[in-house]
């Protein structure tokens, strides 16, 4: 009797487990399902969002990206943001204003540098004559790493002074999300908006000190600290305003 009472309690703790088997299967089969779904959801939204046409706006609030940057004064403290256990002290060196047609866009990832995280986009902005998609053909835009890169062929109707000192390599630092969302819509060819601070930022952790300063002026170039490092307060692609 109590060998069959064994059989039968071995029996059921048998059914038990097979019961659990099959629900975990079925909810990792439900997972998976899901993840499929929203894989595939990524998959068809972004090649629709990259087909929009490029915003061609060329005039935000009687700003247009015809004329050059405005940098003034400010009078704004250091602040800090925090990542992690890093911290961050942002020096504000100037008040900035910028609409610009977005050459190239480059994502910059947390492996490349430090400052990736804080600084997760960098953006080739052309004003002035260069918006006309007329110089397209004669001019090559493109970035690597932290620089930018700018050629023009020998039958360019501009100078390549005029280029160089009317698009600038910009480091963007997100001032918040909604302004993170905005950056990640952006496509090459987009004419934008944008205004903030150029900052300098510096970081210290352990033994290693972290400086990164902003270009002040519109006429070097990338390769001697010539990039902008513009602290984005407030963006707009058209209709869409990010602030």
């Amino acid at each position: 009797m109590q060998r069959r009472k064994a059989e039968l309690m071995n029996l059921n703790s048998s059914k038990r487990t097979k019961t659990r088997i099959t629900t975990d299967i079925k909810s990792l089969f439900r997972i998976l399902l899901l993840g499929c779904f929203f894989l595939c959801v990524i998959i068809i939204i972004n090649p629709i969002a990259k087909l929009r046409p490029p915003v061609t706006q060329t005039v935000y609030n009687n700003f247009s990206a015809k004329d050059d940057p405005t940098q003034t004064d400010t009078f704004e403290k250091v602040f800090i943001i925090r990542n992690g256990s890093d911290i961050w002290y942002i020096t504000p060196m100037a008040e900035y204003k910028i609409a610009a047609k977005v050459k190239s866009k480059h994502r910059i990832f947390s492996f490349q540098d430090a400052v990736a995280a804080i600084s997760k986009y960098d953006l080739a902005l052309a004003w002035g004559d260069l918006i006309d998609p007329k110089y397209d053909k004669y001019i090559k835009y493109s970035q690597s790493g932290r620089q930018y890169h700018v050629s023009c062929s020998k039958d360019c109707p501009l100078s390549l002074s005029y280029i160089t000192t009317h698009s600038a390599n910009t480091h963007i630092i997100a001032a918040n999300k909604q302004i993170l969302k905005g950056l990640k819509y952006i496509k090459t060819n987009d004419i934008i908006y944008m205004e903030g601070l150029l900052v300098n930022a510096d970081m210290y952790k352990e033994n290693n000190t972290y400086t990164w300063e902003t270009s002040l002026v519109r006429n070097d170039n990338s390769y001697d600290s010539g990039c902008e490092i513009l602290y984005v307060k407030k963006l707009q692609i058209g209709n869409k305003v990010y602030q």
